[in-house]
């Protein structure tokens, strides 16, 4: 082999070393990209699990404050069952009407805070 064979041969390999370091820097570039976006995915699904537990942790306040609501309801009716007269109708009469009436309120109000 001849010193210029030896040459154009380094050269070839010279050659082939900088098409493959080119080769190399493209998939570099494309694995950064495709990093980036799904970096940006991983933002964009972590926001979106927080405003979900926010909207979770708001529901269960308005479960806890829908059920004090209720408890009070639930004490007022049984305090107005017991004081049913069976023999008084005017007792009955007013029984029955505030039974309704804040039964009715507990329903507006929990009417509100579902909208």
């Amino acid at each position: 082999m001849t010193r210029r064979d030896s040459v154009s041969e380094i050269k070839d390999s010279v050659s082939e070393v900088k098409d493959s370091v080119s080769e190399l820097r493209e998939s570099v570039d494309e694995v950064r990209i495709t990093v980036q976006a799904l970096l940006q995915i991983a933002a964009q699904q972590q926001r979106e699990n927080q405003a979900r537990q926010a909207e979770i942790a708001e529901i269960r306040q308005r479960q806890e404050e829908s059920d004090k609501r209720f408890e009070v309801l639930l004490s007022e009716v049984r305090y107005l069952i017991r004081q049913i007269k069976p023999d008084d109708r005017q007792s009955q009469s007013w029984s029955y009407a505030t039974l309704k009436m804040v039964i009715l309120r507990y329903l507006s109000c929990n009417h509100k805070y579902q909208t």
